[in-house]
């Protein structure tokens, strides 16, 4: 009896036909893991993003103490100056606001105000965030909250400012998650219009206001805007991964008349 085998043909198809269904298994395996991370990702981004766009929000729109309701933040290696913007435009690495202190001792002929600042620096891995810091300083010429102007630009400021913000007894905190970190200017992000832009805040001052509440009336008016991106911090931003932009545009306590 003549056993029958299989040709070389028919091995050869069989070998193809069995090599493409691990093709494409492989393939959909690899695209349905791309998908899940992509979501992972945007998920990630799209909460660090909602988390600092209701952080800045909330902050600028209960800035309603002393007569600089809202200063800039500037950086210039390796100190940290607070800028009065009063009418002018500034970009700049952060704000800060300020609430009044029951502190009543004097130092200099200053009364001490709470500060809450939020600021973009990076964390100790070398990424890039968004932080808060809240402090007590000597910066007021009344217990109003009457700024001494000469506080607010370098000198004096510059280092009490920095020395807070340094201060590892009392570190910045994140104000969004780990999961996610904000783009590093040095890097070249999937828009060039962020490119070496190291002052992602836009804080303008715009008058007071003529009407409205009379507790309201000559109270100084600002904006202050955010535009940045976030990305996966488990990922590194060359990676081209998902990225979900930030963005800020809020008014101090009431809307202008």
């Amino acid at each position: 009896m003549k056993t029958k085998a299989f040709t070389l043909i028919e091995i050869l198809v069989a070998s193809f036909i069995f090599m493409m269904v691990i093709v494409m298994a492989t393939a959909s395996f690899a695209m349905i893991k791309k998908s899940n991370e992509l979501t992972t990702d945007i998920s990630k981004t799209n909460e660090c993003a909602k988390q600092t766009e209701n952080y800045i929000n909330l902050m600028v729109r209960s800035a309603n103490f002393g007569t600089s309701r809202i200063v800039a933040i500037d950086f210039a290696d390796p100190k940290y100056s607070f800028i009065n913007i009063d009418k002018n435009i500034s970009q700049s690495v952060g704000f800060a606001t300020f609430e009044k202190s029951d502190n009543t001792t004097l130092d200099n002929g200053k009364y001490m105000v709470w500060v809450n600042m939020v600021f973009k620096k990076k964390d100790a891995t070398g990424q890039y965030g968004y932080f808060s810091l809240r402090k007590e300083m000597y910066l007021a010429k009344d217990i109003e909250g009457t700024i001494d102007d000469t506080y607010l630009v370098g000198g004096v400021a510059a280092t009490i400012l920095t020395d807070a913000i340094n201060d590892p007894a009392n570190p910045p905190q994140k104000i969004h998650s780990n999961d996610c970190a904000a783009i590093d200017p040095a890097k070249t992000p999937p828009s060039d219009a962020y490119k070496n832009v190291t002052k992602f805040f836009t804080i303008r001052g715009n008058g007071s206001y003529g009407g409205g509440p009379s507790g309201q009336i000559g109270t100084q008016i600002y904006s202050v805007a955010l535009k940045d991106l976030f990305y996966n911090s488990l990922a590194t931003q060359d990676q081209n991964k998902a990225m979900t932009r930030v963005f800020v545009s809020a008014v101090n306590n009431l809307r202008p008349i």
